[in-house]
């Protein structure tokens, strides 16, 4: 279609860097041309790629990129986009991990799926037997795919209830990662403690709860990781690119979901596909530090032992929330701060 510009070109961005792929970084591609001038002079100039959103779908083209060697395991995210401002290719390789596979221990290498899929069906066969047994009434279970230990909502929420007068059975099933590997015998405890939970406490996305029917009396609770609806997410964004199909089971069998406000509740009943009524503005646990004084002030004193040259200044913390169709194309475009201008407006 393009051959009256004169070139094709193809570069396989995975082996660019001597068979490897392009290093961690923010690149703009351009075109350098050899010029036959007046005189046959020779000279070089440098031109850009034009606007190529015409070709990339959503005006982006995200993909894996994976390297392996026997002291070697790498992947990036790789992302390509139209600057705007150069008027040209903008490319971010964003490295997702780089291990050596010989320090890798057997058995925390990702499982065979046939194997995995076996340990679910256990699961789900042996939580409907358990639910023969009777709920006990103060038993609370903690899970999570995204944390191995009490920190965030859940850390608040337990220190809470551990201050109250009453007498309460803790669980807890907390992985550092989704893909991260559970044991048969865990599978089979989660299932017995699922089972007989007066409240299952959930944090994030967690799959394996999801085909599960919740016991009548017994609350499965998203506490979610998030504090307000800042972006669509879940069901608000089917038939979208990364987005669930309408006929998922993700999310739909919680009993309660708390979110920050009531402003918020029908995005929340609407991202995870539950009625609004599920939906409570409790305000979320983990902000309860901002009105801890000596929490705050605890927090205060280190940050200025570790970072003296902030006292007397106004801090501004700017936590930006991805973009992307998914884990695999998370991105967030730095490109388009100004970095220099931010500093010498604040200054």
């Amino acid at each position: 279609l393009y051959e009256w510009a004169g070139f094709y070109q193809e570069i396989n961005f995975s082996k660019i860097n001597r068979e490897k792929p392009l290093p961690h970084g923010n690149y703009h591609l351009y075109i350098e041309l050899e010029v036959l001038g007046e005189n046959n002079i020779k000279y070089h100039e440098i031109q850009t790629l034009g606007n190529i959103n015409h070709f990339l779908r959503q005006d982006i083209y995200a993909t894996k990129i994976e390297y392996f060697s026997p002291k070697k395991r790498m992947k990036f995210n790789f992302i390509v986009t139209y600057d705007e401002v150069e008027k040209t290719v903008h490319l971010l390789s964003h490295k997702l991990q780089e291990i050596d596979p010989s320090l890798i221990d057997i058995a925390i290498k990702q499982e065979n799926r046939i194997l995995r899929k076996f340990k679910r069906t256990i699961f789900h066969l042996f939580y409907r037997l358990f639910c023969l047994l009777p709920i006990k009434q103060n038993k609370i279970s903690f899970a999570s795919d995204s944390r191995d230990n009490l920190s965030g909502n859940f850390e608040f929420v337990y220190q809470e209830l551990l201050n109250r007068e009453e007498s309460f059975k803790f669980q807890f099933f907390l992985k550092e990662r989704i893909n991260s590997k559970k044991s048969l015998l865990e599978y089979l405890r989660m299932a017995y403690h699922f089972a007989t939970s007066r409240h299952i406490l959930l944090d994030d996305f967690y799959p394996i709860i999801y085909p599960l029917k919740i016991r009548k009396n017994a609350d499965l609770v998203q506490l979610w990781h998030a504090v307000g609806a800042f972006k669509t997410f879940g069901y608000s964004r089917i038939g979208l690119p990364g987005g669930p199909s309408p006929t998922s089971k993700n999310h739909k069998n919680y009993t309660k979901v708390i979110v920050s406000s009531e402003h918020i509740r029908k995005h929340y009943a609407e991202g995870f596909g539950v009625d609004i009524e599920n939906v409570i503005a409790t305000g979320i646990p983990r902000t309860d530090l901002f009105f801890d004084e000596r929490r705050k002030n605890e927090v205060r004193t280190r940050l200025y032992e570790d970072y003296p040259f902030l006292k007397g200044k106004k801090v501004i913390l700017f936590a930006p929330t991805f973009r992307g169709n998914g884990q695999q194309s998370a991105y967030y475009p730095y490109e388009e701060l100004n970095y220099n201008q931010l500093y010498h407006e604040f200054k």
